[in-house]
């Protein structure tokens, strides 16, 4: 029995965003990562019993980096972090994602997703050693599991046991003729969405403002234009920047339609 080398554990951050991944490794200039679980627990005794019971409620995951910081081109995951630090991020701009891949399984090998937000600590400028960046990662929610294929280094997650992200319908459909002015676009999904970039223009290139609503899922998204739309005309719905609540991500397409 071998014992299992920590660099059987790969770690990256997308850099990218949820609907388009940019995943890049965490390794370089990272000489320890210990991951603390922070276990929530409730402990009680029971009135018929001398000895107390405790259950496990829930995990606070963390995790503290020492980065040795290297150039963007050898290491673009450190050039991250240094945006961070120097805007400052709060709120929504300090939210990340961290892929663990365990290489010690066979290929595709087993994977999970975490989202979470990065806090910078210290950041530390000291003669004669490289600069150094101190951050803590809080993981949110829980894992998503799944497999991750590597190629030439970049890493594809795909999710286990959840339904594949798909746009299930579009109406008016795909290559309509004599559609209503006053039609609303609806799109369906297969799984709920999280976040997306959906735009409707013209052929000609003139965007149409659209109302936006969901129904309670969040599978169902309705487009309401604000103004009937132009008369015989070409429509494009341009499908961009959908990912759902278990970071799947759908591939950019565009639906067309004609007005009536």
């Amino acid at each position: 029995m071998a014992k299992k080398k920590s660099s059987l554990m790969a770690y990256f951050l997308n850099i990218g965003s949820v609907g388009v991944p940019n995943w890049a490794s965490l390794g370089k200039g990272v000489v320890s990562l210990p991951i603390a679980y922070n276990p929530q627990t409730t402990t009680e005794t029971y009135i018929n019993e001398d000895s107390a019971t405790t259950s496990v409620d829930s995990y606070q995951v963390s995790t503290g980096i020492d980065v040795a910081l290297w150039d963007a081109a050898n290491a673009p995951a450190h050039a991250f972090l240094e945006t961070l630090r120097r805007l400052r991020s709060v709120g929504s701009d300090a939210e990340v994602q961290v892929l663990e891949v365990d290489l010690s399984t066979a290929s595709p090998y087993t994977a999970q997703l975490n989202n979470a937000v990065i806090s910078t600590d210290t950041f530390t400028v000291e003669g004669g050693k490289p600069q150094q960046l101190s951050d803590s990662i809080y993981f949110n929610g829980a894992p998503v599991a799944g497999t991750v294929a590597i190629t030439n280094g970049t890493p594809a997650f795909t999710a286990t046991g959840i339904t594949a992200l798909s746009l299930v319908s579009i109406a008016p459909a795909a290559n309509a003729t004599a559609v209503a002015v006053t039609a609303v676009i609806v799109l369906t999904f297969a799984t709920p969405i999280k976040s997306e970039s959906i735009t409707v223009a013209t052929a000609a290139g003139a965007l149409v403002p659209v109302n936006r609503s969901w129904n309670a899922a969040r599978t169902v998204l309705t487009l309401a234009p604000a103004s009937n739309l132009a008369a015989a005309t070409v429509q494009l719905v341009s499908i961009a920047g959908v990912a759902d609540i278990y970071n799947q991500a759908l591939a950019a397409s565009v639906s067309k339609f004609t007005t009536a």
